[in-house]
């Protein structure tokens, strides 16, 4: 499926996508890494990375720089899959 967008959920899977992009397997462009996981367990990193929670009231637990850098990366990948579609 050299045309399929993927969007890998998970430390792991991310890790394996990584791979595949490095060795040239599939395109770095095609793989929006670092939404968050869909668990119970993250809905506070989820609520953050949706914009449904603010920053402030954030617990110790949630990295905001990497979501922060995560949705701008996926933004920017969606834009361009969008215009070159």
């Amino acid at each position: 499926m050299p045309d399929a967008t993927i969007i890998p959920l998970g430390p792991k899977v991310v890790e394996a996508m990584n791979l595949l992009v490095k060795n040239g397997d599939i395109k770095e462009e095609k793989v929006l890494s670092g939404l968050p996981h869909p668990s119970g367990a993250n809905a506070e990193r989820i609520k953050y990375f949706l914009g449904q929670k603010p920053r402030s009231d954030l617990s110790n637990k949630v990295n905001p720089d990497f979501l922060d850098r995560a949705r701008e990366s996926i933004s920017g990948k969606i834009e361009v899959l969008l215009t070159s579609a």
